[in-house]
This record gives C-alpha cells, structure tokens and sequence, in this order.
C-alpha cells in the first residue's frame, strides 16, 4: 500500500512500506523514500496561476452603423442579437460599451479582429483594452 504524507501542507506519497507502518525502515520524514539506501523522493509543485484577465470595449464615434458595430459584436464576440444591441445602445448612449472579459491574449486578439474588420469596411470603429 503506499503511504501518503502530509508535509508543509503539501500531499507527499512515499513508497509503499513508508517506516510508518515499520516494514520499510523508512523514517518517515519527508525526502526518505524508505529502505536505507539513501534514496530521496523530489516533490514536484507546478502551480497554475489564473490568466490576466482584460475588459475589451467598445468606442463610439460618430461615423460607424449601429448596424456593423451589432454585426462585430455577433461575429467576434459571439453575442446574440439581443445583447449585442444592449451593447451597441451602451456604446451609443455612454460612449463605451463592453464586450466581455478575456484573458489578455484574447482580448488583444478580439481588439485586432475588430480594428481590421472596421477598417476593411471603412468604418473608425474603435475598440480598447482596459486591464483588471
């Protein structure tokens, strides 16, 4: 059976016969994989951090169509029709409407995406990155 140990409040396994049980000779401390021979046991910690995340937003002007800024907000942020008019009468109304939040890479991807789109089409469509 192998033996797990709690350490620093770090899950160890040891060996099977860990010297917690006496068949092993292991001492038990932590780094003693047991049976003498000067064996060690490494702990591995890979620690998995959260993304940075970002707020993209959109920017009014006063030349884009509500009816692309509805269009962007469908096709690159995948915003049902509903809520992407919610968003486009934020835009509209206060000046900046938000998008969503991504992780920092994405959002970086969507604001080119955006950019590209508006001005393929001729439009000054601005949008930003605001970081949290």
């Amino acid at each position: 059976m192998n033996h797990i140990e709690r350490y620093a409040g770090t899950f160890i396994p040891l060996q099977a016969g860990c010297g917690n049980c006496g068949g092993c000779g292991n001492s038990g401390e932590p780094g003693d994989a047991g049976g003498g021979q000067g064996e060690t046991l490494t702990v591995v910690r890979n620690e998995v951090r959260e993304p940075r995340k970002a707020r993209v937003l959109l920017l009014n002007d006063d030349y884009t169509s509500m009816e692309f800024v509805v269009r962007i907000l469908v096709e690159i942020f995948r915003k049902k029709a509903e809520e992407a008019t919610a968003i486009m009468l934020a835009v509209h109304e206060k000046g900046k409407g938000e998008c969503g939040i991504y992780p920092v890479e994405i959002a970086e991807t969507k604001v080119n995406q955006v950019h590209s789109r508006a001005r393929s089409e001729g439009f000054p469509l601005r949008c930003a990155i605001e970081h949290i």
